[in-house]
């Protein structure tokens, strides 16, 4: 991907193929005619923030959806399976990524999710390994 906009209007494509949805059908409820949307897809005229807003709601996705680049994606989606190749659940998390998104997560959404699974893990892992100090004034060693 060179620019933002080809970022954008790929990531519309995948989206429109995920969802069974046309390029006629999302100009109609972005309220423009096609062949404008035609000109920004092929880049006749700019992708601005307010379109990218617009095309995010319209199909029901964060504007991050649609600004990721394939590079970004794929290296978050290495180091999200390297994160996951090393969780000890690893079964019941591939489980969970694939029912997540089977339910209409984005990638970004996913690796978003798996973050913060992540840390609530680790905020137990710690609270479960916390040594409690000891009272002061006893003395705990046998004589």
């Amino acid at each position: 991907m060179k620019t933002i906009d080809e970022a954008v209007w790929h990531n519309v494509e995948d989206l429109l193929k995920r969802k069974g949805v046309s390029y006629a059908e999302l100009a109609r409820s972005l309220g423009m005619a096609q062949s404008n949307l035609s000109n920004y897809r092929k880049g006749k005229l700019g992708t601005g923030k307010r379109l990218i807003l617009r095309l995010a709601k319209a199909l029901d996705v964060t504007p991050d959806a649609l600004l990721v680049t394939p590079e970004a994606l794929h290296g978050g989606v290495m180091i999200a399976r390297d994160v996951v190749e090393s969780y000890p659940k690893t079964k019941e998390l591939v489980t969970l990524l694939n029912d997540k998104a089977k339910q209409g997560m984005t990638p970004v959404e996913l690796i978003e999710w798996l973050i913060h699974l992540l840390e609530a893990e680790l905020v137990l892992e710690k609270s479960r390994n916390r040594v409690k100090p000891k009272p002061k004034g006893v003395n705990l060693k046998r004589a």
